[in-house]
């Protein structure tokens, strides 16, 4: 008998995950933190509402929330280092890039404008080439560039957040050699902190400076004397102010202490994502002929099998979430949903992009039945299987979902990153 179509892969995903629905499962960051954490990155916060189970199962490798707390160290962190040169006025543009990229630390207070308010500034130290920390009234965050740990304190819950990010997206020396030149113009003169300051516009700003779809106009303050920034703020769009970089000093000691990622034995670690890049296994050369046929299973492993039997077929995997529900194999690039009311259910096959090349992953290397393989393009999926049921295009990613075979393809700048077989439905009767 053939499958019958669905409209509604939620409905088998509840179906899977019901056994479990009154065990607890860490929701990582409060929302307050998750508020603070949008907040000192500027970036709008998304509608409310509560992930349940099934959704967090179908990510399956979720951009977890503190993700944008190393996003915000960063940027702000970049913010106030990356500038260009050109000469203008009293104070020479190339002197103060020059002096700004002679020195080693740098600490500041970052301030998002929301309607015309400061919202919850955060206090950000820089020591390179790796160490940033940041400090906000909910938390202590400190970020490691080199090994790409970053951990988050909440000291007054003994509460720890562990999360291994890669670091290519945020490389502040190669971000710096790499900016072109801009339009530069001279403000004039105003006080800050009692003290005289030279200002220049820096308009025409390349898409990567800034915070992506945020200010793209700056006006930096600078002290004629020292040559360095003490202040930036941004517009946006312009006219408005939309975030301030403010009491800047540059080369102040800063001891190693403060950047310590110690997590103390009496606290709790709230929620932990990721592997170290170095912690990935090598990719298995037999993961070429991985074969995902839709309603049956990838390669040796089938649907409804047991997380034993999928252990015991493919080995342990390098994460386990959710009591041994989520089953990560990053370093082969898929995980798997094992419910152990209905056993596997959900088949997640991957490559970083689909996740913005922030997690430690190795692209997945096996193939579909019909020969589709990461980085296939739309016109590579229609001509093998058809037109989808259904294409929706959200934050960038265009889903192509086939309902009888269970299957949707996820495209990034039309090439394949990211893919989701699920399993028929199960019997009512089992």
């Amino acid at each position: 008998m053939k499958p019958q179509p669905t409209n509604d892969h939620d409905t088998i995903l509840d179906d899977a995950v019901n056994a479990l629905r009154d065990k607890p499962v860490p929701d990582g960051p409060s929302p307050q933190l998750k508020q603070s954490i949008l907040q000192a990155g500027h970036v709008s916060p998304p509608a409310h509402h509560q992930l349940t189970l099934t959704q967090r199962i179908r990510t399956m490798l979720p951009r977890t929330r503190y993700a944008a707390v190393a996003a915000a160290i960063l940027v702000a962190g970049v913010m106030a280092i990356g500038l260009f040169f050109h000469n203008t006025g009293s104070v020479a543009w190339a002197d103060v890039v020059d002096n700004v990229r002679n020195t080693s630390t740098v600490v500041l207070s970052f301030t998002p404008i929301e309607d015309g308010q400061p919202v919850a500034a955060s206090r950000l130290m820089v020591r390179e080439p790796d160490l940033i920390r940041i400090e906000t009234p909910e938390f202590v965050g400190v970020l490691n560039r080199a090994t790409g740990r970053s951990v988050s304190f909440h000291h007054d819950r003994k509460e720890a957040i562990e999360v291994f990010l890669t670091v290519k997206e945020f490389d502040v020396y190669n971000w710096l050699k790499r900016l072109p030149e801009t339009s530069i113009e001279l403000l004039g003169s105003r006080m800050i902190d009692e003290r005289p300051a030279v200002g220049f516009r820096l308009t025409d700003l390349p898409d990567d400076f800034g915070f992506p779809g945020k200010p793209q106009e700056w006006h930096v303050w600078v002290d004629p004397e020292t040559k360095l920034p003490v202040q930036l703020d941004g517009y946006s769009p312009p006219g408005q102010l939309a975030a301030t970089i403010t009491q800047i000093h540059f080369d102040v000691p800063l001891d190693h202490a403060l950047f310590d990622m110690t997590i103390p034995d009496d606290y709790t670690v709230q929620y932990r994502e990721g592997v170290p890049a170095e912690g990935l296994n090598p990719p298995q050369p037999t993961d070429n002929d991985l074969t995902l046929t839709p309603l049956v299973g990838l390669g040796p492993i089938e649907f409804g099998m047991t997380a034993e039997q999928v252990i015991a077929a493919i080995g342990e995997p390098d994460e386990s979430k959710f009591d041994g529900v989520d089953l990560r194999y990053q370093s082969r690039g898929f995980s798997v949903a094992v419910p152990p009311s209905v056993g596997l259910t959900i088949i997640n096959c991957y490559s970083s992009e689909a996740f913005g090349g922030v997690w430690a992953i190795n692209d997945f290397a096996g193939r579909t039945d019909k020969g589709i393989r990461m980085g296939a393009s739309h016109n590579d999926i229609v001509a093998a299987y058809g037109e989808p049921d259904s294409q929706t295009d959200a934050g960038g990613i265009v889903s192509l979902k086939y309902e009888m075979l269970k299957l949707t393809f996820g495209l990034k700048n039309d090439q394949l990153v990211q893919l989701w077989a699920f399993g028929p439905r199960p019997s009512r009767d089992d």
